[in-house]
């Protein structure tokens, strides 16, 4: 079985640092992939094939934060604090992150 090359477009950036130097690495000892980051040295788990590398890799947990979790956010009480919890869920919101509870 062939593989298609591997783009640039198909990597995300590194779940740990956030930047864009994944890395993909073949072990010499049994030949399995991994992805590496060249900037912060954050690895994925080895896998048999390269496309099983880049899934992993390109995986990310999905992030839930609970509308009660913004009352710790608040540093005081006062009217600007509804205005300031809006920009906040609407920034959240905006990097697809689940704000549950409203």
């Amino acid at each position: 079985m062939t593989t298609s090359p591997l783009k640039a477009e198909e990597l995300k950036s590194c779940p740990f640092c956030g930047r864009g130097d994944g890395v993909l690495f073949i072990r010499p000892s049994d030949n399995w992939r991994y992805m590496q980051c060249l900037s912060c040295l954050g690895a994925s788990g080895a896998r048999a094939d390269v496309e099983s590398a880049i899934r992993a890799w390109n995986q990310r947990a999905a992030i839930v934060i609970e509308q009660s979790d913004f009352d710790t956010f608040s540093p005081h009480d006062c009217g600007d604090d509804a205005v300031w919890m809006t920009e906040v869920e609407r920034t959240l919101r905006a990097a697809g992150i689940t704000v549950k509870g409203d």
